[in-house]
């Protein structure tokens, strides 16, 4: 069996950029409830677009932080079914969940949804490789791999809308330990998988001479990178605003100036 290795510094980094964009867009879809409309619809696509492409992140800087002693390449057909895969499930299952009375039967609807999401497009990533002869993989791991991103999406929706009327004074503190177990979702899944795979011997990769490169890859990561760190600090600069509300007209136009001038074109 090939022997695969990894950078540990971009193993971090996938991590992170997983935990906000689980904070980013819980953030989101925690206020579908209370609004209406289109402003309730585009909170709910705008955290599953996040959400998606904080999935779909942290599945391909995983797939750059991991070495094989042949040159790899990915299927940019699959590439970007992984990522409208990830939006979807996300989309869905914000929608089983964003309810003003949510209870466990929503909550493990939709953290099956999620898990379905996250797994469907880790494989997906698996097979944008184009492996000759195929990957092979453990049952075992690929069922721990299952469970680990089901049970962690559940937790992680429990604690954003679950007993949100028990902890209105701690709502920002939930969302994020919230986001924090909705990345340890999409990572521990991800991790857990790569263990289960088996690359044999003298295999290739085929999209190596067809598909996107490591530095085409790392260019879109860098990218959805930026929109998710965007996206983060508008939600931040959202809930100031709301929070300062109530404050003087110095404090909220300070507030506004500092919003305008991030969203401006």
């Amino acid at each position: 069996m090939l022997v695969g290795s990894y950078n540990f510094s971009l193993v971090l980094w996938s991590v992170v950029v997983a935990m906000l964009a689980g904070y980013t867009s819980l953030d989101m879809a925690s206020r579908v409830a209370s609004a209406r409309g289109t402003q309730a619809s585009g909170w709910l696509v705008g955290g599953a677009l996040v959400l998606g492409l904080g999935i779909w992140s942290l599945h391909f800087v995983g797939m750059l932080a991991f070495s094989l002693p042949i040159p790899l390449g990915y299927d940019p057909v699959l590439v970007g079914g992984g990522f409208l895969l990830a939006v979807c499930t996300s989309m869905a299952g914000y929608g089983v969940v964003c309810h003003p009375n949510v209870q466990w039967p929503r909550l493990a609807v939709s953290s099956g949804l999620f898990a379905a999401g996250i797994v469907g497009l880790h494989f997906m990533a698996m097979c944008a490789l184009g492996m000759q002869p195929g990957i092979t993989y453990s049952p075992l791991w690929v069922g721990l791999s299952v469970l680990v991103a089901w049970l962690a999406a559940a937790a992680s929706l429990w604690v954003a809308f679950y007993p949100h009327n028990l902890y209105q004074r701690q709502r920002w503190r939930c969302r994020v330990v919230a986001g924090a177990l909705m990345g340890l979702a999409v990572a521990g899944m991800h991790y857990a998988a790569m263990v289960a795979a088996q690359f044999p011997e003298h295999s290739v990769s085929a999209s190596a001479v067809t598909g996107f490169h490591r530095q085409s890859l790392t260019a879109l990561i860098i990218l959805a990178t930026v929109v998710i760190l965007a996206a983060t600090l508008l939600v931040s600069l959202f809930e100031l605003r709301s929070q300062w509300s109530v404050g003087g007209p110095c404090v909220r136009g300070w507030v506004n100036c500092i919003i305008w001038w991030c969203t401006m074109p």
